[in-house]
């Protein structure tokens, strides 16, 4: 963490979804959910995105970095 692991940031603008799985927060608030979406408007297609962007980014994927 900090400074010695900066040069391991991935600019999600460098790839073609805009979208980078990387981890952004400490250990201890890893995988944890601070949005509860509901199942209308904005907030289900949202909810839907975000599970296409993080399949087309899965790694084992043929020359797909994960």
């Amino acid at each position: 963490p900090g400074s010695d692991s900066y040069g391991e940031y991935r600019y999600p603008h460098d790839y073609p979804s805009g979208w980078v799985d990387q981890q952004y927060l400490p250990d201890g608030l890893k995988r944890r959910d601070f949005f509860h979406p509901s199942p209308r408007g904005w907030e289900a297609w949202r909810v839907e995105a975000t599970a296409a962007d993080r399949a087309e980014d899965a790694p084992g994927e043929e020359g797909q970095e994960g």
